[in-house]
């Protein structure tokens, strides 16, 4: 089985598009979006669109979470205001989309997904102690994050982002984390994803550049607040 890797898409349509177009000549068999198709950006619906055509499992993000009124913690004025937004051009059918993800899933025996962490949704997994922990803890060979927007293979001992094919050992436990397709905060602003060869027991990390100029200005023309727009361009 050979799967695709998204998360942190957050309505950054530009973005997604040219994932899906770079995602079309590795012939994977499945998506798995790691939370958070929406958010900030000018376009969820568009996004949850194209997403909905797909062979996809998602689970819930704190934006979906926020989005849907659920318990999740404050959030700031700026990614208030693009859930506000957000929550006014969904239809009822999209709405009831999101309501569908779960703060966990597990495609198969050895993957678990989720947004934060497998304890949280809502936890940002940075520290190299707490990723030992965590893989401590797993009962399954791979678990794949998103949240932080920062890119990371982390197997047991310490963290990588090199955009190469890594090997993954059998006898180790991973966390990883592809990267954030439409907000990227690890200094590179190029859309992030990844995938994964359960055959050959391999991992990607990709980035691709997309039209961040023509995201700005869907998220200016919105309404949504300019530092939404500027910092695409950031990778910040």
């Amino acid at each position: 089985m050979r799967y695709a890797l998204l998360a942190d898409i957050h309505s950054n349509l530009h973005a997604l598009d040219a994932v899906l177009e770079a995602i079309e000549s590795e012939g994977c068999d499945h998506y798995l979006s790691l939370g958070d198709v929406v958010g900030y950006g000018a376009h969820p619906d568009a996004c949850i669109e194209r997403l909905g055509g797909l062979p996809i499992t998602h689970v819930q993000g704190n934006h979906e979470a926020r989005l849907l009124e659920l318990a999740t913690p404050q959030f700031s004025e700026i990614a208030e205001a693009a859930i506000v937004y957000n929550r006014q051009i969904l239809s009822e059918a999209q709405l009831e989309f999101l309501r569908g993800f779960r703060p966990q899933e597990r495609p198969e025996e050895q993957l678990l997904l989720v947004h934060g962490s497998p304890d949280d949704r809502d936890e940002y997994v940075r520290g190299l102690d707490r990723m030992k922990q965590i893989v401590a803890d797993l009962e399954g060979w791979l678990c794949f994050c998103g949240h932080t927007h920062i890119q990371f293979i982390f197997d047991g001992e310490g963290a990588r982002n090199e955009t190469i094919d890594h090997v993954l050992q059998r006898e180790r436990r991973y966390l990883i984390n592809p990267g954030s397709v439409g907000q990227p905060r690890d200094g590179d602003p190029r859309a992030a994803f990844g995938i994964l060869d359960m055959d050959e027991g391999t991992l990607g990390l990709h980035r691709v550049a997309y039209d961040i100029e023509g995201a700005q200005e869907a998220i200016l023309q919105a309404g949504l607040p300019e530092p939404l727009a500027r910092r695409l361009s950031l990778g910040r």
